[in-house]
């Protein structure tokens, strides 16, 4: 073991005294945390399979459907599918913003599908239910956010006039 004491360089140092957290601050802090559910990590890799299970079922077409080919207007709804886990992992905004507009494109296609296209429905059902989750998880996120700020300005009390996060206390 080292006898030696590490100091840290005079610029690391706050100029003024550093406010504490008290137990009962972290513990609002933490309750206001969505519930682990809809947690980013969870959630994108609940989203993430739903998602691929959502690619495959529409590829179970009847086999006396004709074929229509290159669907060149499915493609937009097909990367705005793929990229709501990563979204929601990483951009809760986008994944609030991505998923209304992928369900109501969904819900549109879901009225042109034959009856007898029974993968294809589900499918697109599975869809609009995806959509419903992440769009709930990522509101809650974005509130949860908010509200750990809100509660960490007040924990901090009043900043000093030299702290980066002086003009935001004020605000």
């Amino acid at each position: 073991m080292s006898d030696k004491v590490k100091y840290l360089p005079q610029a690391a140092t706050p100029d003024a005294d550093v406010p504490v957290w008290r137990t009962e601050d972290a513990g609002r802090w933490r309750k206001a945390a969505v519930p682990a559910v809809f947690g980013p990590v969870f959630g994108a890799w609940v989203l993430a399979l739903t998602v691929s299970v959502a690619l495959v079922l529409p590829g179970w077409s009847d086999p006396q459907a004709p074929d229509r080919g290159t669907s060149w207007a499915g493609y937009p709804a097909a990367v705005l599918l793929v990229g709501v886990p990563l979204w929601y992992r990483t951009i809760p905004a986008a994944t609030a913003l991505a998923t209304p507009v992928l369900a109501g494109y969904t819900l549109f296609e879901l009225a042109g599908l034959p009856a007898s296209d029974a993968p294809g429905r589900v499918g697109s059902w599975l869809v609009v239910a995806l959509c419903g989750a992440a769009f709930t998880g990522a509101v809650l996120r974005l509130r949860a956010r908010r509200t750990q700020y809100a509660l960490a300005l007040a924990a901090a009390g009043s900043f000093p006039k030299n702290c980066p996060g002086a003009t935001t206390a004020a605000a």
